[in-house]
Parts: structure tokens; C-alpha cells; sequence
């Protein structure tokens, strides 16, 4: 991959190698990684889940991560086992889920904040009837007695974030948008 005085050039130059969100690399980059770590492979950390992997539709391949011990021979997997920042029902239900991968590092979670809630899983023929429902809920929040600063709605990505817009507006809900992205519902007008 590298001509060798360049590798050597660069493994001088860093000698610890952090990746973080490793579950997200692709072939081409732990190529590079492993260029710049050899000899050895002493000097190369990796933090990830590759239950979480998004990228694959730009070439990452969390197997990458499963067979990492293999491919960098010495290193040792630490797996850390609470989360704190979810409860219980959600850790539980996300391990249940996750249960059903055929090719994965085995996981034991424990949640650091207790019991909460349960897990609401629902399924909607349109972002439309989503958004309604996220409103209604909201709605209901409110007339129990949260505070509107006590709910937020978090996206994945934005693209429904408009379409959110206009739900909370058309259910009289106040709101603000933490887009940076600029919006039309930003502008002074709306």
C-alpha cells in the first residue's frame, strides 16, 4: 500500500494509532492502519460497536471490527460493560434485538441509571402519521404536566425535522429547531 520510507516516515512521526467509531472503517482503511502500526501492531487502539455500524452504504464493514484480534495478532479486546445511558428497559430490549445478529461479539450490558419507561415500538406507513403521533405525544407530555423544555425529539438525521416543524406548529406546541443546517421554520417570517 505504502512505499516502506513513507510508512516508516509516518510510524515515526505517530507512534499511537486511536480509532474511534471503528465499527465504521472500511478495507482501505485499516489497510492504512495497519501500515503505519507494523511492526508489531503495539501501538493501535480501536473503540467501537459494530452493532452500530451506518456506514455501510459508503463501504464500511463492521466485520472489520470482529476480526480485528486476528488481523492485529497481540492485541487484547476490552469490552465494557455499562451503559449509562440508558435504562434497563432499553438495554434489555436493544439486547434482545441485537440477539438475533449471526455474526457478532457477545454482550453483556448492564444499565447505570435503573428502571425507567418501557420500550415503545411502533411501525408507520408514513412519516406523516409519525410525526402526528410524535405531536400527540408530546401534546400529552404537556397536559400531564412536563414542562415543554422537558421534551425533545431526536433525529437519527434531519430529514424529518421539517415535517416535524410543521406538526408542532400545526398542534400549537412551542419549539425550537438545533438545525444547523438553515431551515425555512428559522427564517424571521415563520
Amino acid at each position: 500500500l505504502f512505499r516502506s520510507e513513507l510508512s516508516e516516515r509516518y510510524r515515526e512521526r505517530f507512534k499511537v494509532i486511536m480509532v474511534d467509531e471503528f465499527q465504521d472503517t472500511d478495507k482501505l482503511q485499516v489497510a492504512v492502519i495497519a501500515a503505519l502500526a507494523q511492526p508489531g501492531f503495539a501501538n493501535v487502539c480501536t473503540v467501537g460497536d459494530a452493532q452500530q455500524s451506518i456506514y455501510r452504504f459508503r463501504g464500511a464493514k463492521p466485520e472489520i471490527m470482529l476480526g480485528f484480534e486476528k488481523d492485529f495478532p497481540g492485541t487484547k479486546r476490552v469490552l465494557l460493560g455499562t451503559n449509562y445511558r440508558s435504562t434497563k428497559e432499553i438495554v434489555e430490549t436493544s439486547l434482545k434485538l441485537i440477539g438475533h445478529n449471526k455474526v457478532r461479539f457477545e454482550k453483556k450490558l448492564e444499565p447505570f441509571r435503573g428502571s425507567g419507561r418501557p420500550v415503545d415500538f411502533r411501525v408507520f406507513d408514513n412519516p406523516g402519521h409519525e410525526m402526528d403521533t410524535v405531536a400527540q405525544s408530546i401534546r400529552a407530555y404537556h397536559d400531564a404536566g412536563y414542562m415543554w423544555n422537558e421534551i425533545a425529539v431526536l433525529f437519527r438525521t434531519g430529514a424529518n425535522s421539517g415535517l416535524m416543524a410543521e406538526r408542532l406548529m400545526g398542534y400549537n406546541i412551542p419549539f425550537q429547531l438545533r438545525d444547523v443546517i438553515p431551515n425555512l421554520y428559522s427564517h424571521w417570517i415563520a
